[in-house]
């Protein structure tokens, strides 16, 4: 009877087990999103991440390590972390780079709340952000003899530059060999003259 009992508990005890950890997710709000809805290529533009958890969570966010692909980590702004009746609010602004062709371009970024010896990730939403397409023709698809490019030959002149370093080089060995012929054959000079 004993044994069955502490079956039960233990079935009991699993079937419930997803509500649980429901209940424990359910803490940690990670919502995030661009702060345009269109992009340039190699132009940088913000995303905004907030989180809302008890007080009592350390949290951990992506820093420049942490893959973003398919966009670039440019930087991050962290706010300072409000708390009000043991809610906290944490959020922070990164600013990435996109070099690809997509049309359009999906990020979510996670939140680790960090335990005794592990962490756990919180996503957030998957966000989305168009990109403007600047060049009108595409280049891949027109052969080149039909290619609308400018010739130009003309000689450009351009200024031309002293190199200060390197004719202080020479004349730093010069002055060193002279100063060494000196100091052998000052005597000999001086006599001969």
């Amino acid at each position: 009877m004993h044994i069955r009992l502490t079956i039960a508990g233990l079935l009991m005890a699993f079937g419930f087990m997803p509500f649980l950890v429901a209940g424990q997710a359910a803490e940690v709000k990670v919502r995030g999103q661009f702060l345009i809805d269109s992009i340039k290529i190699g132009q940088p533009f913000p995303y905004a991440i907030a989180v809302t958890h008890p007080s009592d969570k350390n949290l951990l966010f992506p820093d420049s390590s942490y893959a973003f692909a398919p966009l670039e980590y440019v930087a991050r702004q962290y706010f300072p972390t409000k708390t009000v009746n043991g809610i906290s609010y944490d959020s922070a602004v990164y600013y990435f780079n996109s070099f690809e062709i997509d049309s359009v371009q999906s990020l979510r970024i996670p939140v680790f709340v960090v335990e005794r010896q592990d962490s756990t990730s919180f996503w957030s939403e998957a966000d989305s952000v168009w990109l403007q397409h600047v060049v009108a023709i595409a280049t891949d698809s027109i052969e080149a003899p039909r290619l609308p490019l400018k010739v130009n030959a003309y000689y450009e002149p351009v200024a031309w530059l002293f190199n200060y370093p390197m004719a202080s080089l020479i004349g730093g060995i010069l002055l060193v060999v002279l100063v060494v012929c000196w100091l052998v054959f000052g005597n000999r000079i001086k006599r001969y003259f």
